[in-house]
């Protein structure tokens, strides 16, 4: 293939019909800033030829029989084969570039509206976020409600248990013989007087007025019946020819709890029983 006048190819070469294509096709690139300023090659000549004559690339181009400057021109030919190969390229790759740049603009709108979405759900977290924090302080609110409930519920409780007599209880104090089953009675007639006498509720409800009497003549009642019982049981000692070890253990031993309801409810009457018991002991051992 001859060279042209200007050095160039002549003939339509590789980049020629390349060149010729391009230029019968409309492809609508005014918008790219591809093709409107041509590629100066002169630097790269210059270049060649200063580099040409450094010894040692003058002795590989020497060595290789290269002409420089036709070097320099088919280096030139290559270049511009590779730049229309590129716009070619380009060319066959705008579909898809319009394609990606869609996409683009569809994944755009899609990320504004979740971020609009989550812009939403911030402000709903936020107004939840709220709503929790004044159910908290009304759950502690309640919460406080329900203690002071419970505590006075207690109180009530007591206070009704322990103000309430039982009528079988009262009947039993008052007509029923002192035995075994008096002695829980007594444990009850006990504790309700040691609350009427030292519980502030008691003393300053409008029940204490109907209680307190009531209790006091079963104490009474109690004490008598009580001191009457025990005189009786320690008085068979004083039987002759009585196994007074076998009375203590079997009869007198049983009997303590009443004995502990006398200290406890009438020191009087208790300091009677003790005396008459070590009065009976004494005697029957001497």
């Amino acid at each position: 293939m001859a060279d042209g006048v200007d050095g160039r190819p002549d003939g339509p070469g590789p980049e020629g019909g390349i060149a010729a294509d391009l230029g019968a096709m409309d492809l609508g690139l005014d918008a790219l800033d591809i093709t409107t300023e041509e590629v100066d090659f002169a630097g790269l000549r210059e270049e060649l030829d200063r580099v040409g004559r450094h010894e040692i690339i003058d002795e590989i181009l020497t060595k290789n029989n290269c002409d420089i400057k036709r070097y320099a021109k088919d280096v030139e030919a290559k270049l511009r084969l590779v730049e229309a190969e590129s716009i070619e390229g380009y060319v066959n790759e705008s579909d898809k570039l319009s394609d990606l740049n869609d996409k683009i603009r569809s994944c755009d709108d899609v990320l504004g509206q979740m971020e609009e979405m989550l812009g939403r759900f911030q402000s709903d977290l936020g107004s939840i976020s709220s709503e929790i924090r004044q159910i908290q302080g009304q759950s502690m609110s309640l919460n406080v409600k329900l203690k002071n409930r419970k505590a006075l519920h207690e109180r009530l409780s007591r206070f009704a248990e322990e103000m309430f007599i039982p009528p079988a209880v009262i009947d039993t104090i008052v007509e029923s013989e002192v035995d075994a089953n008096y002695l829980p009675c007594l444990t009850l007639l006990s504790r309700k007087l040691d609350y009427i006498r030292t519980s502030q509720d008691a003393k300053a409800s409008a029940a204490y007025q109907d209680v307190a009497p009531e209790l006091a003549r079963l104490e009474t009642k109690a004490i008598s019946k009580v001191r009457s019982f025990l005189l009786e049981q320690i008085g068979v000692l004083r039987k002759p020819k009585t196994n007074i070890q076998i009375i203590q253990q079997n009869k007198l031993l049983k009997l303590k709890g009443f004995v502990s309801f006398l200290r406890k409810q009438s020191a009087i009457a208790h300091k009677e029983i003790r005396s008459y018991y070590c009065e009976t002991v004494g005697k029957t051992l001497l």
